[in-house]
């Protein structure tokens, strides 16, 4: 007895001491990589663990049935909970938005959990064992939570690594992303007042970005360093969700398929991890067939038929910018990004922030699946079912599904009828092999599908009470897509989905023939007979096809129609079926390798598995070209991402600083403002003070109102160069501007600015000159 217990003493000493080696091993790692940047990262990951244990007992209960309990799940779901706690407290005005409170909320939800926690154990009469972690490191494996948390730290560190080795810059849509993070951590209260349009509240879905903020502000970090984390941090999410849902697919799978033909002993958690590896490969750095053609095949083709002409190189955005461009169409260009494109590009979007939501919400949906596993076992069995109303009403995963689908609202308003569908079509399906599709089945899953869209409308209800749809109503589809063209981007998943189809169909079929089945029933009895894996993936497949052809048939209007009708529509839809056909061809390809019934079935999983794995080079191609030779560790940029401040506005920068130095209260600068994707208002990005106006296509879009945004671009230029010193003393006025700021966008922009004039309103807080140019830049204190 006393060996025994030495053993195991000696054992989990063996155990803890490997894992100490690897995180120190992780340490040394960073050290390396990110030098003095070490600290910042270690900040940001200390807490998002934080985040995580506060929210394991609530992770627990709903991601019961998982192997691991769904602890990685518990990150995402401390993050989004505790956020939208401190935002709904500062949307009520009840607490400020700072770090402080940031933190108290914190706690609250922590104490919350585990309070809620021990209750419940101890009503059960579970006295023995009330602790959670205990209870935790006993279902699962102290080591398995460990190792898949240190893996997580691995994966968040080479991910910021790559991402800073390239100089951030005003490029793509990086400067409005950087100023929703200097502008919140300017809020004291929710919604943010529009750092672009002063006085007015900022009208667009930016709680995905705010999420970053809030975690900029726990962590005890600055917008800085929190932006390459925060995008960083999303894909690591993305990897590590997608890994660990899929890889309890499979596990689901192998372990139903154990049951029934005593098969696969000691192979299962082999297999679910190899499948769960590349799912999230999939869904992660996989590029789309195009970059195959492309990079791949066309060059090939070109050198051999000795085409006359030199081939365009191939870039890596061009897999996301295909129909309408080639061939060209100029009254319908699209855009078909993925994960993989928008983790390198590297702008902190709304849909690209949502996708560490929408894995959660993919999690959340299969777990509560999988609480119906047994009743659907038994229901194949032929044996009578206990399916009560309250009992599905007050399922939790059911209530958290709603509070997602309302974060959906705030964070990117696709996702949300995208996900309400798809939670729809998981629910009605598991409550029809339950009930039989008979009565109850229509009223169940209407009262599940009301309770998730009252739950989701009362969560966003303070954000949707200050908020203006961006939308024009819905048109028919005038152009559409070459035939080739939707192979070429969505024929390899497709074809995937309806090669699985088929099997599973020819399976029921064959079964029926033998055992002589009755026709009457045939869906149904389908349905019912497939495993719950394979349902939850036959579902996710359907929808990711139907999303890729509503571009085809319908599209929302909104201020691109004239050259971009579908642009968006497609965008944002296509996205979210990337993720949903990554899923599924990583758990398809697997199933048809490892536990294939034929031979068609095996060499039809390797050939798809060889193509998917080209795909994934789109990574490589694509970090090469956008960081260069990352690994060389003198290429290093920095985690900063204002870098770029001092090679691209070296005159403005010393100024810029003065602000953030010295300006603590939300007060209006003026600055000069400009077009769209320029370094245009980069003291409002770079600051997080509010000027009078921003980007001219991006306001236009977000306030609908484009007389508005012309308006106030001419009163700009009026107060620059106007000699009437009443009407820019009433303009002034009018948008009660204490600062004007003169440097190198105004220069560039203003022929002649009446410098004079402007310092005999106030008095110059900051002056310097450049020794290249010999324009001086001003900082304007105006008399109020």
């Amino acid at each position: 007895m006393i060996g025994e217990k030495n053993e195991k003493i000696n054992l989990v000493i063996g155990e803890l001491g490997v894992c100490t080696l690897f995180f120190l091993s992780i340490l040394a790692f960073g050290s390396h990589l990110l030098g003095g940047d070490l600290i910042p990262f270690l900040k940001w990951w200390g807490a998002l663990l934080c985040l995580g244990l506060a929210f394991i007992p609530l992770t627990t209960v709903i991601f019961k049935k998982f192997h691991n309990r769904g602890y990685l799940f518990s990150k995402t779901i401390g993050l989004v909970v505790t956020g939208w706690l401190m935002w709904l407290c500062s949307s009520l005005h009840i607490l400020k938005f700072n770090t402080p409170n940031s933190i108290i909320c914190l706690v609250i939800c922590a104490l919350l959990n585990y309070g809620i926690y021990f209750f419940y154990r101890k009503k059960k009469g579970e006295t023995k064992s009330l602790s959670v972690f205990k209870n935790l490191c006993q279902e699962c494996g102290w080591e398995k939570i460990v190792t898949l948390e240190l893996l997580f730290m691995l994966v968040l560190l080479v991910f910021t690594y790559m991402r800073a080795n390239v100089v951030e810059a005003g490029t793509t849509e990086k400067f409005m992303n950087y100023a929703f993070l200097t502008n919140m951590l300017r809020t004291d209260y929710m919604p943010p007042i529009d750092s672009w349009v002063s006085g007015m509240y900022l009208n667009y879905y930016y709680f995905g970005q705010y999420l970053i903020t809030f975690l900029t502000r726990i962590s005890f970090n600055t917008a800085n360093y929190g932006y390459i984390l925060g995008i960083m941090t999303v894909a690591s999410f993305c990897l590590m969700l997608v890994y660990s849902l899929v890889n309890q697919l499979m596990i689901t799978f192998l372990s139903d398929l154990k049951k029934m033909t005593g098969k696969l002993e000691g192979k299962l958690r082999r297999i679910a991890a190899i499948t769960g590896i590349v799912a999230a490969l999939a869904v992660t750095i996989a590029g789309n067939f195009h970059y195959i053609i492309f990079y791949k095949i066309v060059p090939v083709i070109w050198e051999f038929l000795q085409i006359p002409g030199e081939l365009e190189s191939y870039f890596f955005p061009s897999s996301t910018r295909y129909i309408g461009y080639i061939p060209e169409v100029t009254d319908d260009m699209t855009i078909t990004e993925f994960p993989a494109y928008s983790f390198i590009a590297g702008d902190l979007h709304a849909h690209i922030v949502n996708v560490l939501l929408v894995t959660t919400l993919l999690g959340v949906l299969f777990a509560w699946l999988l609480s119906h596993r047994e009743k659907i076992n038994m229901v194949r069995k032929g044996e009578a079912v206990a399916f009560t109303l309250k009992e599905e009403i007050t399922n939790v995963n059911i209530i958290f599904l709603g509070f997602l689908i309302g974060i959906f609202h705030m964070s990117n308003y696709w996702d949300f009828p995208i996900y309400y569908v798809v939670c729809g079509a998981v629910i009605l399906a598991v409550n029809g092999i339950i009930s039989g599709f008979k009565g109850k089945t229509i009223l169940f899953t209407a009262v599940e599908g009301f309770l998730i869209l009252i739950i989701s409308e009362l969560v966003s209800l303070p954000f949707n009470l200050k908020f203006h749809k961006m939308v024009g109503g819905i048109a028919f589809s005038e152009k559409h897509s070459l035939l080739r063209q939707l192979i070429v981007l969505w024929g390899l998943p497709t074809f995937i989905l309806i090669g699985f189809l088929v099997a599973l169909i020819y399976k029921e079929y064959s079964r029926r023939k033998v055992e002589k089945v009755a026709k009457n029933g045939v869906f149904f009895q389908f349905l019912q007979n497939l495993w719950i894996s394979d349902l939850f993936v036959i579902i996710l497949g359907l929808c990711a096809v139907g999303l890729v052809m509503i571009p085809e048939i319908i599209y929302v209007k909104d201020i691109f129609y004239a050259g971009f009708p579908r642009c968006n529509t497609m965008f944002k839809l296509t996205y979210q079926a990337f993720i949903m056909f990554g899923i599924c061809m990583g758990y398809i390809i697997c199933r048809f390798i490892f536990t294939h019934e034929t031979k068609r079935q095996l060499r039809g999983g390797i050939i798809a598995g060889v193509i998917l794995l080209m795909t994934m080079g789109y990574w490589v191609t694509a970090t090469n070209q956008r960081f260069g030779n990352y690994w060389d560790v003198n290429n290093y940029k920095g985690l900063d991402a204002t870098n770029f401040v001092s090679m691209f506005l070296p005159d403005d920068e010393a100024a810029i600083d003065w602000l953030n130095d010295n300006i603590k209260e939300r007060t209006v600068v003026l600055e000069a403002n400009g077009d769209s994707y320029t370094l245009h208002n980069r003291v409002s990005v770079l600051t997080g003070l509010p000027t009078v106006m921003g980007w001219h296509t991006h306001e236009w879009l977000w306030m609908d109102d484009l007389e508005m945004v012309d308006a106030r671009g001419a009163d700009v230029t009026t107060i620059y160069t106007s000699t009437d010193v009443e009407q820019v003393k009433t303009l002034i006025e009018k948008y009660d501007i204490s600062y004007i700021f003169i440097g190198t966008m105004e220069y560039e922009k203003y022929e002649t600015i009446n410098t004079e004039q402007l310092i005999s309103l106030g008095e110059i807080v900051f002056e310097k000159t450049d020794t290249a140019t010999g324009n001086p830049t001003y900082i304007i204190k105006l008399e109020k």
